[in-house]
C-alpha cells in the first residue's frame, strides 16, 4: 500500500502598514471670520522624533517649506521604520539654522525662487504671513528672519503627544498668534531686528503636537 504524505503549507500574511505622515494644520475656521489670509510660508527644519522607550531619530537632509498655496507641502512623510513605531515626541526648528544660511545659495525647498531668501544678504525668512484684518481692514505682513546675534530667530520646539493616537498632527494657533499683535502699532515687519525677535518668540509657543 503507497501512502502519500501531505504537508500543509500555511502562509499567515500580515497587512503592510502604511508609511506614515506628520500632518501641518492650522485654524483656518477660526481664522475666517477675523482674518484674510493671503500668503502663509515657513520653514520647518531639522526634525527630530522620539519613540517611546527608544531614543531620538533625525530626519535626513530635514528642510521642509509649508506653503499655503502648496497642499502637498502641509503632508511630511516620515521614513518608513516609523510606520508601526509610537512617536510620543518631537522637535523642529523654525527657520533656517545659520549654518544652512551661510552654506550659499541651495536648491530645492531653499531655492531663491520660492521667494523666502531676502537677496540683500540677511539669510533666509523664516516665517512669512501677509493678510488683513477684517474688523478694521488693516493689512499686515509679518516676514521673520535674520540669522545673525542678536537678531538671530531660528526657534527650537519640542512638543510631547498621546503616542496611542494613529494619525499625528503638527498645529500651528495662527489666529492666537495674530491676536497677540497690536496692529494698530505694528502692521509690518520686513528686516532682522527686535520686532522680528519678539515675534519669533511668540510664533514658537503657537505649536501644539496631537
Amino acid at each position: 500500500m503507497i501512502r502519500l504524505l501531505f504537508i500543509a503549507l500555511l502562509l499567515s500574511f500580515q497587512p503592510v502598514s502604511a508609511q506614515r505622515e506628520l500632518d501641518i494644520e492650522f485654524d483656518q475656521d477660526e481664522l475666517k471670520d477675523r482674518y484674510e489670509i493671503n500668503v502663509l510660508r515657513f520653514y520647518l527644519m531639522s526634525l527630530q522624533f522620539h519613540v517611546s522607550g527608544c531614543e531620538w531619530y533625525a530626519e535626513e537632509n530635514s528642510v521642509h517649506l509649508i506653503d499655503l498655496e502648496d497642499a502637498s507641502s502641509w503632508k511630511i512623510q516620515l521614513p518608513k521604520e516609523f510606520g508601526k513605531s509610537s512617536i510620543d515626541s518631537i522637535s523642529f526648528l523654525i527657520g533656517v539654522d545659520s549654518t544652512t544660511n551661510v552654506a550659499g545659495i541651495l536648491d530645492g525647498d531653499l531655492d531663491p525662487i520660492k521667494g523666502m531668501y531676502w537677496a540683500w544678504n540677511s539669510g533666509y525668512i523664516n516665517f512669512k504671513v501677509e493678510g488683513k484684518k477684517l474688523d478694521s481692514e488693516t493689512k499686515f505682513e509679518y516676514h521673520l528672519g535674520g540669522y545673525l546675534p542678536p537678531f538671530s530667530t531660528a526657534r527650537r520646539v519640542s512638543l510631547a503627544r498621546n503616542p496611542q493616537k494613529k494619525r499625528m498632527t503638527l498645529r500651528l494657533e495662527l489666529k492666537q498668534f495674530l491676536d497677540e499683535l497690536d496692529m494698530k502699532e505694528l502692521t509690518e515687519v520686513m528686516i532682522p531686528g527686535e520686532e522680528a525677535v519678539l515675534l519669533s518668540d511668540q510664533l514658537s509657543n503657537r505649536f501644539s503636537f496631537d
